[in-house]
């Protein structure tokens, strides 16, 4: 050990005495600093990703750039073997030198804390997901690191060493990229090899022992087959067996590749995991557990799952074991699951059918062709005599949301029913596919069609009006009315202006609600929110569609981001983008005796539009930097026990409004206490924006909250997508770009000033004291 600390001393001496590590470490961080500030504003998000995609690519060629002449450089000029001759061990001298190397490559991270500080001021960044990311940086860079000093030693020649190391360095690092060329049998090796799969989940902000003990296995075996071709007595000894002690040294490999090959099995087996997310993301929620440990009854699930699955599902079998045992482990004997491979039995696969779950179709390389076949990666339910599935796991993202939300949907003897308000020249049913097809997953969904004074079926619990296009007439109003009188939850999804079929300006859509709306305690103005902060679309010349060429920002469609965090529906929420939305307000809500609160504001950086004709023609110049409104309310919620608006109407009134001949003493005049949610815009949710950003969560959490059902909104709201960055000007974005590309290597020239100074004084120093 001594004489490895003693190498590693010189070696990190050398490498800071001398300009080549400051050489080094600024034209990484220049490197670093200009991907990171030419993309910073564009990802727009607090997080440090930008980082941790650019690093382990540039120390793909820096790492062999560092190594290339530890060992080959002294093996040419000799100085290795005097080295040896000084009954140090070559271990001790490979290991003296990968700690030197690796310091100073990790030390290349240090300034790139800058860009930590300038994000944490501009947006509230998650800890976990940061220090994971840097860990996994640097055990990668110990790999390359380690890597790079093995190749030294296979040549005397610098450039031959540095371009193996970069071979095998690129070949580890790239494998999990080529898992779709390769024999599925070998799939789920190969990506466990691969460097980068293990890189991605510390990254997350999970500490998992697996990844751990891969890093260091790679290091050891590296570092151990270094140390056995250092040891070789001429570089070309090694294509002369008489001459190198091979039987010796391979058996030594052997046992020690064995041991780490068996030490990563069991850690396969055997792990644990730290979740360091803020709201730990990738934990079994609190819910979760709660709703487990409710179960009366066994909790069956059966996994249909293919063997030997090719990407993109070939993790997702290991993925959705490790989930269910933590279900199971939390049961005390409850949850119980089995994986089945539907294809290895027909009468299996028959079973699987019946049950709801679908075959996917994959793509495989078979005699050197691709070809298409199917597989099965589904999962059913089975609690007392109640069942549900997962046809497809189509996503490892919501996995534990879509189980937990499956065991409650089994739990639950009778199944909350929703309807959708069709018939007012709204948006059809077929653009609302993924809304329905996700709600349909906790709910039963109906339309509900109150045209002509139809009553809403009385098993219906909530109502969701989405964009409806014509104006309500007074049969209808009173049907919703009455409705809400008796506790029934709607959602008012509302364009309050809507574009023209020319795309030019804005019309506004009479409803005929104002009046409802406005006797309940809130108004959705007739304007439009734009917003600094906002969507990029592709524009052409032909602006009915807006599907491609050139890419401008386009205010009217918002991204909004600022949430009130007091409430369940928004809390944890990234980021929403809406369509054409307009302002609302639930001022007048404790006049009437009810709670309004906001849910979703504008920016810093906004402006209402609402003048007679309100222009949207993307091509004009929006002046962004004269909106000087801030904070628009676009969403709110009221609750509380509302008034009937007709409930001071005269019975020949009345009369009119319903058609037929009314008794008051059926008419509810004041309802219990119910929930009602405004939105000033019924597009967000249609197919072609509900993917978009944290759209689908924020409606999921909305109808929750509709249906007093917010148990699971608490899974759902554990994002784990970095929070956007604030609003701020021109000049400071500007600012940010030239610190974080400039203040790194600018820290690293002053501290390499500031040392060659001291060094340069010590030298003069001595000097005085010999003359």
């Amino acid at each position: 050990m001594k004489n490895t600390l003693h190498i590693f001393l010189k070696e990190l001496r050398s490498f800071f005495d001398a300009p080549i590590a400051y050489i080094f470490i600024i034209i990484f961080l220049l490197l670093t600093g200009a991907y990171v500030a030419s993309n910073l504003f564009i990802q727009n998000v607090a997080s440090l990703r930008l980082l941790f995609e650019v690093v382990p690519v540039l120390f793909l060629f820096f790492a062999p750039a560092i190594t290339m002449r530890l060992v080959s450089e002294e093996r040419r000029s000799g100085t290795f073997e005097i080295l040896v001759t000084k009954s140090i061990k070559t271990g001790e001298i490979v290991l003296g030198k990968f700690f030197a190397a690796w310091i100073l490559a990790s030390s290349a991270l240090i300034p790139t804390m800058l860009y930590l500080i300038s994000i944490s001021l501009l947006g509230s960044i998650d800890i976990g997901p940061l220090l994971g990311g840097y860990l996994g940086l640097v055990l990668l860079v110990g790999v390359f690191i380690a890597i790079g000093i093995f190749g030294s030693t296979l040549s005397d020649n610098q450039i031959v060493a540095f371009i193996i190391s970069i071979v095998v360095i690129s070949i580890l690092y790239l494998l999990d990229k080529i898992l779709i060329y390769l024999p599925i049998q070998i799939v789920g090796i190969a990506e466990y090899i691969g460097a980068l799969p293990h890189f991605s989940s510390l990254s997350r902000g999970v500490l998992d022992t697996r990844d751990i003990v891969y890093y260091l296995s790679v290091i050891i075996l590296a570092l151990l087959l270094a140390t056995m071709f250092a040891g070789r007595e001429s570089s070309r000894a090694i294509w002369k067996l008489r001459d190198f002690t091979w039987r010796q040294q391979i058996l030594r490999v052997a046992i020690t590749a064995g041991i780490i090959i068996f030490l990563n099995l069991i850690s396969a087996r055997m792990f644990t995991r730290i979740d360091l997310t803020t709201n730990k993301a990738y934990t079994l929620s609190d819910v979760t557990k709660e709703l487990i440990e409710s179960l009366e009854d066994d909790f069956v699930v059966k996994a249909y799952f293919s063997s030997e699955l090719p990407p993109p599902y070939h993790n997702h079998r290991r993925v959705v074991h490790e989930l269910l045992e933590e279900y199971r482990a939390n049961s005390g004997g409850r949850v119980h699951y089995e994986f089945t491979n539907p294809l290895s039995d027909p009468e299996i696969e028959r079973a699987a059918v019946r049950e709801g779950v679908q075959p996917v179709q994959v793509k495989i390389i078979r005699n050197d062709q691709f070809q298409t076949e199917k597989a099965y990666v589904g999962l059913t339910f089975s609690y007392e005599d109640q069942h549900d599935k997962i046809p497809i796991v189509t996503t490892l993202d919501l996995l534990e949301y879509n189980i937990t939300s499956c065991m409650k949907k089994v739990q639950t003897k009778q199944t909350r029913k929703i309807g959708i308000l069709t018939g007012f020249s709204g948006p059809s049913l077929d653009k609302m596919k993924v809304l329905r097809s996700t709600l349909a997953k906790q709910y039963q969904i109906s339309s509900v069609d109150i045209t002509g004074g139809k009553a809403i079926p009385r098993d219906i619990t909530s109502v969701l009006m989405i964009a409806p296009n014509r104006r309500f007439t007074d049969a209808e109003k009173f049907i919703l009315d009455q409705f809400i009188m008796e506790g029934g939850r709607v959602g008012f999804f509302i364009n309050m202006v809507a574009p023209d079929s020319q795309f030019i300006k804005g019309r506004y859509v009479d409803l005929n609600l104002d009046d409802m709306f406005d006797s309940y305690g809130w108004i959705i103005n007739p304007d439009l929110v734009a917003d600094a902060r906002c969507e990029r679309i592709q524009m052409k010349e032909d602006i009915e569609e807006l599907t491609s060429g050139r890419e401008s920002a386009y205010p009217l469609i918002p991204i909004a981001a600022d949430f009130n965090q007091d409430h369940m529906i928004v809390r944890n929420l990234s980021q929403v983008m809406f369509y054409f939305v307009s302002s609302v307000d639930v001022r007048l809500a404790s006049i009437r005796g009810v709670t309004g609160e906001e849910l979703i504001r504008s920016s810093s950086k906004s402006k209402r539009y609402s003048d007679g004709q309100i222009v949207i023609d993307p091509r004009q110049n929006f002046a962004v930097e004269t909106y000087t409104d801030r904070m628009i309310p676009l969403a709110a919620t009221v609750e509380g026990s509302f008034r009937s608006m007709y409930a001071r109407r005269s019975d020949a009134e009345l009369q009119k409004i319903a058609g037929v001949r009314v008794d008051r003493s059926l008419i509810a005049s004041k309802s219990p206490s119910t929930r009602v949610v405004v939105v000033g815009d019924g597009d967000f949710i249609l197919d072609d924006y509900i993917r978009k950003h944290d759209n689908t969560s924020f409606t999921m959490n909305l109808v929750d909250w509709l249906v007093d059902d917010i148990v699971l909104t608490s899974i759902r709201a554990r994002d784990v997508t970095p929070k956007p960055l604030n609003e701020v000007s021109e000049n400071t974005r500007a600012m940010v770009k030239y610190m974080n590309f400039a203040g790194p290597p600018g820290i690293v020239v002053i501290v390499g000033i500031i040392r060659m100074g001291m060094k340069a004084a010590r030298r003069r120093k001595h000097k005085s004291l010999f003359k």
